[in-house]
């Protein structure tokens, strides 16, 4: 059986708009609105959670990591823990 992982990296408004200040969106004013910007994290999340997390069938590990105030390199041991344990998250399924 084949399984997969799934991962959200998510932040709060004003991170958010700092990083998209820095990108070149096509619809670069809507992605600056804070009502555009909290709709759109809390759509994501919920797919993570409810959508992915549920229809599964236990086949994906899902994780949500909030980047608001954590350095790039805790970041990058984040993800590198998750992608390093996504057997064992799906063996401890398996066991309950």
């Amino acid at each position: 059986m084949q399984y997969f992982s799934f991962l959200l990296l998510t932040a709060d408004f004003e991170e958010i708009k700092k990083r998209n200040i820095t990108r070149n969106h096509v619809l670069e004013g809507i992605w600056l609105e804070e009502e555009t910007i909290n709709s759109q994290r809390e759509v994501l999340i919920s797919f993570t959670e409810n959508i992915i997390g549920k229809l599964s069938d236990n086949k994906i590990v899902t994780k949500i990591i909030d980047t608001t105030n954590i350095p790039k390199e805790e970041l990058l041991s984040q993800f590198l823990s998750f992608a390093s344990n996504i057997n064992t998250e799906i063996l401890n399924r398996k066991v309950r």
